[in-house]
């Protein structure tokens, strides 16, 4: 059983739709950008960007992909990572913004902030068809939308 924001079709893997997380953007609390009452893509056109390891074709990076063209941006990419955590410490020390999902608030990460954007990424839970765990069925039970 895994969390994925890919929908799997087919095969041995079943998937179901958990719930959509609305993207943020994520700054440095100091920021001049959170007291902006709307983001343009003037306020964002000389940003670095620290976005999570963008794979051409799976629905994050399509919706990361979404959200530049909407602002009009050719992002500056510094570096990349696969964990949250270490995105939101890069922030916190000022080597770049990033964009993740405003799930990620709920860390109570000191030292960023979380400004919501209009977009949104799905989340699913997976699991093997043939799954015969009680604890999974239970799960699954419990996630019924």
């Amino acid at each position: 059983m895994c969390y994925s924001r890919l929908l799997h079709e087919g095969g041995a893997v079943a998937s179901r739709l958990i719930r959509h997380d609305t993207l943020a953007l994520v700054v440095p609390e100091s920021h001049p950008i959170v007291t902006k009452s709307m983001i343009t893509p003037a306020s964002l056109r000389n940003e670095r960007f620290i976005p999570a390891t963008l794979t051409d074709g799976e629905t994050y990076q399509m919706k990361i992909d979404q959200v530049f063209a909407h602002y009009g941006l050719e992002p500056d990419i510094r570096f990349e990572s696969d964990f949250g955590s270490v995105i939101m410490s890069a922030v916190e020390k000022g080597l770049g913004i990033s964009i993740i999902p405003f799930s990620y608030s709920y860390a109570n990460h000191p030292g960023v902030r979380f400004i919501t954007l209009p977009f949104e990424i799905p989340l699913y839970l997976h699991w093997r068809k043939d799954e015969e765990n009680a604890v999974v069925k239970n799960i699954l039970e419990l996630t019924v939308n």
